[in-house]
Parts: C-alpha cells; structure tokens; sequence
C-alpha cells in the first residue's frame, strides 16, 4: 500500500476547521497534518455569537445572560439560563496559531490553489499530497438563485463609557419590504459597541449603502463622542445543505459543507462545535433524523419569509412579543428542545405556513452539493 504523505489533510481553515483541530488537539499532536486554504490570511474582520450551553475552547469568549430585542412598540428585556455567547474571530485563530507553533507535524499552506481532490485507491489526493483521511470545509458552489443574510458591522469606541449593559440581538426595522432588516448590537466592552446592519434577502448592497444606514442609526440613538476603530462584513446563504448519503471512507465534512448552518439564523459555529464534541475526532458520516427535522422547519420558515418578504418583520416582531427568554434562546440554539420549537410554530399565523407547505417560491432552500 502506498505510504500517504499525511496521515490528515484539512480543506479550508475556517472556524469550523481550527475548531476540530483545538478540541482534539491531543489526538492530532503525534499526526501529520496538512491543512489547505485558498485565502493568503486567515479572515479576522467577524464576531462570532449564537446561543449555546456550550463553551468554545478559547479565552475571551462573552456571555449574557440577558438580551434585548426591539421594534415598531415594543422593547423588551429577556432573561435565559443558556447563555448568549461571542468570540471574536481574532481570539479564535490566535489559539490557533499557538496549537501550530507547539504541533511540528501540523502544516499550514495559506494561498494554496487546492484544484479538485481525487480518490487514489484508499488515499486522497490533492494540491500534489496525498493521505488518508481527508476533513472538508470548503464552502459548497451555490448556483441557485437564494436569499443571503448580508451584514456592515461597525466597533464603536466611546470616549466615556458604552450605552448598553446587554446585547441587543434585534432592533427591527418596519420600513425594508423585500424581507428582513434589523439592527444588532453588542457591548463588548465598557467602551467598545459593535453595530451591525442585517439582511434577509436576495439582494446585496455596496458599502455606502450600509455605512449611511449605519450612520443614520447612530444619530438616531444620538451617541456621541466615538470613533470607529474596526468594521466586518459578511454574507451567509440562507439554504439548507446537505451533504450527499453514502459518502467515502475516509472523507469527512465540516462547518457549513456538513450542514452546520441554521438556515433560519446563519447560525453555524456552536453547531460545529458540537459536532466536533458528539463525533469525536474522525467525526461521523451520518447526520441525525433530529438535525434533519429542525432544517425542514427551517426551510418552511425561510418559505415564508421569502412568500411574503413585506412581512418578515411582523413576523419576526411577533415572535418577540409572544415568546419568553428561554424558549428563544433555545430556538435559536444549535440544539432546540422539542418544547420550544412547539412554542414558536404555536405563535406563528398558520394559514401563512399551510400556503408556504404548497406554494412555489423562485428561491432555493435546500442545496445538496457533491465532492469535486
């Protein structure tokens, strides 16, 4: 049997791959590692946060245990006991660079033209290297037409002191008719804000667009006396994606390619993380009836949306106004209980779900990829 050149190679180097490799580093010390990424840099520029009982293995990880949410009459506060958490992306891949500089059999190539990854007997070739196993990454092409949730974000530092002591994870805006606008906000420090204007639809904006909104909003809340010292950007396709049954010994999906990704939230890096913790470190290649139920409900709720996209914000006003702390957390969460995914369909306008079940919508849900 040839002898491959690595015993792993990992396709792209994203959250969800540096996630597996820290939470297992002790099974990756004494492994030849090959790690590929089209990129010249890793991408800094994002704060990740979802809700999760889960803690990412990294320092500097917030948690709130309150959360606001607002819109056209109403501002309420929410309490929950699973936490809402953020990372920003720099502390993730700082932990990272460490676990290379201690890994001597851990390669990276960053700038690397990966080109297709090819089956030879029991090996896996790619970029001229072979091994063993290989853990892919690498975000699926999405051809269809589909809606995006497209964000600026802006860190806002105060010469005194921040406005807000919670995050705010949505301050909507009635105004947007072509699916969801919102507002999101959160302290991250005692004089640091983080601003970022959201979208649910198909259409993405250029910079000015989102910077004067952005301003605008900022007069609106009248702040004053701050500067902006970091801007991210971003785009999430909200699809369903699954990765095809029956796939090869030896080849293992991640983040986003192994259907990570909440099509209701953009949601994916809490998700990751638990398949890391659940499947171990050569992970599993079947993927749980439970994850697959959640993502039909998800593709129904985007139906919606997406059927009546004057309306998402009601929609999403409604599930504010109806709904207590701790049933949206866990909605939101990576792992839902039953209770409150019973909750939401129970405050949601039925009719417009039934129609949803029937109707056709030019957009795509659901992507089903193959390996290239």
């Amino acid at each position: 049997m040839q002898t491959p050149d690595y015993d792993f190679c990992f396709l792209g180097c994203g959250a969800s791959t540096v996630l597996h490799l820290l939470t297992h580093q002790n099974f990756f010390a004494d492994k030849r590692v090959l790690i590929l990424e089209s990129a010249q840099g890793f991408q800094l520029e994002r704060t990740f946060c979802s809700f999760s009982e889960l803690s990412l293995p990294v320092e500097g990880e917030l948690k709130f245990q309150s959360f606001r949410a607002s819109g056209v009459g109403f501002d309420r506060l929410f309490e929950s006991s699973r936490a809402y958490r953020c990372l920003n992306a720099q502390a993730l891949f700082a932990e990272f660079e460490k676990l290379l500089k201690r890994s001597p059999h851990m390669k990276l190539l960053l700038g690397q033209a990966m080109g297709r990854l090819e089956r030879r007997g029991k090996l896996f070739s790619v970029a001229g290297q072979t091994a063993e196993f290989v853990f892919d990454s690498r975000p699926p092409e999405l051809t269809e037409r589909i809606w995006r949730q497209h964000f600026v974000g802006w860190e806002l530092e105060f010469e005194s002191s921040q406005p807000l002591t919670s995050p705010v994870i949505m301050d909507i805006e009635s105004d947007f008719c072509e699916g969801l606008k919102f507002f999101y906000l959160i302290p991250k420090s005692d004089r640091k804000l983080l601003v970022e204007l959201t979208y649910f639809s198909e259409q993405v904006f250029d910079d000015a667009h989102y910077g004067a909104e952005l301003e605008k909003y900022s007069q609106s809340k009248r702040w004053t006396g701050y500067q902006i010292v970091a801007k991210e950007r971003g785009v999430i396709p909200l699809v369903s994606i699954f990765p095809p049954d029956n796939l090869p010994a030896g080849y293992r999906p991640l983040g986003v390619r192994a259907g990570n990704m909440r099509a209701s939230t953009g949601y994916s890096v809490w998700r990751s993380l638990s398949q890391c913790l659940s499947g171990g470190p050569l992970l599993a290649t079947t993927f749980d009836w439970r994850w697959r139920l959640i993502q039909a409900m998800d593709r129904l709720f985007l139906k919606v949306l997406q059927l009546n996209p004057q309306r998402a914000g009601e929609l999403f006003s409604r599930f504010f106004r109806s709904l207590e702390g701790e049933t949206i957390a866990s909605f939101m969460s990576e792992r839902p209980q039953w209770s409150a995914l019973l909750k939401v369909i129970a405050v949601m306008p039925k009719w417009m779900f039934v129609k949803a079940l029937f109707g056709r919508t030019p957009f795509s849900n659901k992507h089903i990829w193959r390996i290239e």
